[in-house]
């Protein structure tokens, strides 16, 4: 058995991510660390939430067991961003 951690586990994509990996019997654990609660729930997930972003990495790094996965989910809207430009220069350009 294998464990995952999902980056981004709130949004669009990263909430699907998360459910179809509560969901497969290959993950025994799966951790979330996140700026709110995932809306999902199963005694295989354990979730960080953590509003400060920059805290993350060493947040990830402490995980035990390591994760044998990590899926990164991160990103914007459109609207949140302010048009598809803003958007582009958020999830694409920056590092």
């Amino acid at each position: 058995m294998t464990s995952a951690a999902v980056i981004g586990s709130t949004g669009l994509v990263g909430h699907d991510i998360l459910k179809t990996l509560l969901n497969l019997d290959a993950y025994k654990n799966v951790y979330t660390i996140s700026r709110r609660a995932p809306k999902a729930e199963s005694p295989k997930l354990s979730a960080t939430i953590e509003t400060d972003t920059t805290k993350w990495a060493s947040q990830l790094s402490a995980l035990s067991p390591l994760p044998s996965i990590v899926y990164s989910a991160l990103g914007t809207t459109r609207a949140q961003a302010g048009g598809v430009q803003n958007q582009w220069k958020i999830d694409h350009d920056r590092k």
